[in-house]
């Protein structure tokens, strides 16, 4: 979406900057281009073709993913996060381990020190995910890094699931793996 302002100078009632907005890679570039009164008809031209040439690079361009199984309510522990070699180590109370429930939008769980809960919203055509309003309880855990986990969760904004695994990524780049949790019965 470009959009195009016209400030109005109120002494004279006439425009006397055109002001354009155009999305470039999520962010916006901003062109002013003041108005010469004399040239008012060239300057509305000449911004009118930089809007149209620009319109055609504001495209978005998203890849192509298949859509996701409905399989990502579930019982979920923790088996790789890219920041940690060994979980073992990084969580001695425990492995984090999380309950979803995509239909309910919520996360509960255990972050490796404190109980876990959450909202999410996501959607299996394109495998976008996201966790908010995490919150947890506060038992003191010095060597545990929950708040690093917490920020990851918050960046994550997609997912891939299977039947006995998730994958949670930032864009392509993979940030955790957990293995579903199957109870017996």
């Amino acid at each position: 979406m470009i959009g195009l302002i016209c400030k109005l100078n109120r002494a004279f009632k006439k425009c006397s900057e055109f002001v354009t907005f155009i999305p470039i890679s999520g962010k916006f570039l901003v062109v002013r281009k003041k108005i010469n009164h004399m040239k008012t008809s060239s300057s509305f031209f000449a911004m009118l073709a930089l809007l149209l040439f620009f319109s055609g690079c504001s495209t978005l361009r998203t890849k192509k993913i298949d859509p996701q199984p409905d399989l990502l309510s579930g019982q979920w522990e923790m088996i790789s996060w890219k920041d940690f070699r060994n979980l073992e180590e990084a969580f001695p109370s425990g492995v984090p381990n999380f309950n979803i429930e995509a239909d309910k939008g919520t996360i509960t769980g255990f972050n490796g020190c404190n109980q876990l809960q959450g909202k999410l919203r996501y959607d299996r055509q394109t495998g976008f995910l996201q966790f908010y309003t995490l919150a947890s309880t506060k038992i003191f855990c010095n060597t545990v890094p929950e708040l690093d986990l917490t920020n990851s969760l918050t960046r994550v904004n997609h997912y891939k699931v299977t039947q006995e695994k998730l994958v949670l990524m930032v864009d392509e780049k993979v940030v955790m793996e957990f293995k579903r949790v199957v109870e017996n019965k």
